[in-house]
């Protein structure tokens, strides 16, 4: 792993990444996932990435309970207006980033238009056990 930082070298930060790795590739196949910087302990930013970060990353691709049906999914992104009542007139984004972490219930399902698919989102939520989902077309 070139440029590492010390902290991705540790035995929690390389428990927490193969958790990360092994359930994105159980879970959600689909894409092809990268994961240079994880490996690497930095972010697109140059900072570090700490063992509680991986942590966290590793625990939302993780089951939460026992799968569920697809038809007991419920997709609560929000509105366009609520959106705008919640990141406020400057368009405040990390507003709304706080607001998908404390939906401590719900699957976050985020991906590129050509690779955006509802039906997807709802399998992989209703597979990891999560009876509601948030949903984000980056394009």
């Amino acid at each position: 792993m070139p440029n590492s930082t010390t902290i991705s070298k540790t035995p929690e930060y390389q428990a927490a990444l193969k958790q990360y790795k092994t359930n994105l590739k159980k879970y959600q196949p689909g894409p092809k996932w990268y994961f240079g910087s994880f490996e690497s302990g930095t972010r697109f930013d140059g900072t570090e990435i700490t063992v509680a970060d991986m942590q966290k990353s590793a625990a939302l691709v993780s089951p939460i309970g026992p799968a569920v049906s697809v038809d007991e999914v419920e997709n609560i992104t929000p509105s366009y207006d609520f959106f705008i009542e919640l990141c406020g007139p400057n368009m405040d984004y990390s507003q709304y980033e706080k607001w998908v972490d404390d939906q401590k219930d719900a699957f976050f399902y985020g991906r590129e238009k050509c690779s955006f698919y509802t039906g997807e989102a709802y399998r992989i939520a209703a597979s990891l056990g999560y009876k509601k989902v948030i949903l984000e077309n980056y394009s």
